[in-house]
C-alpha cells in the first residue's frame, strides 16, 4: 500500500494528535517581540523549524526593566541579527493565538511566574 492509500484509511482514532508538549530541543531567538513573546528556529530531531513562541509560565505585561536580563539571557550580541546562541529549549503547549510555548533553561524561572493554563484544550472542539 503506498503512502496515499495508507493515508485514505486513515481515521481520528488510528492516530494520536500532533503535540510538542514536553519535546527537548535546542534552538535560538531570532527576534524578540516583547518581555513574553519571541521568535525562534529549533533544531528538533533532524528538522528544522521557525516558530513564534512565548515564554511558557511567565507572566503577560511584565516590566520591560526585564528586558535587558532577557536578552543578556536569549542573545550573545546586541543584534540579534548577529545572535549565535544555543539555547536548551522545552517545548510546551501552543496557545489559542497559536504561539508555541517554550521554557528556556536559566530563563523561564528568573522572571515573574503566572499559575494560570495557557495552552489550548483541543478536546473542547470534538
Amino acid at each position: 500500500m503506498d503512502k496515499y492509500n495508507k493515508l485514505r484509511e486513515l481515521n481520528d482514532n488510528d492516530i494520536g494528535d500532533f503535540t510538542l508538549d514536553g519535546k527537548k530541543c535546542i534552538g535560538k531567538v531570532v527576534k524578540i517581540y516583547n518581555t513574553k513573546n519571541i521568535k525562534m528556529i529549533l533544531l528538533i530531531g533532524n528538522t528544522v523549524f521557525k516558530f513564534n513562541c512565548y515564554l511558557y509560565g511567565v507572566q503577560k505585561n511584565i516590566n520591560d526593566s526585564y528586558l535587558s536580563q532577557i536578552n543578556e539571557i536569549l542573545l550573545d550580541s546586541e543584534d540579534v541579527e548577529n545572535n549565535y546562541r544555543l539555547l536548551e529549549v522545552e517545548c510546551k503547549k501552543f496557545n489559542k493565538e497559536g504561539l508555541l510555548g517554550v521554557f528556556i533553561k536559566k530563563l523561564n524561572n528568573e522572571l515573574p511566574q503566572c499559575n494560570e493554563e495557557e495552552g489550548v484544550n483541543w478536546n473542547v472542539y470534538n
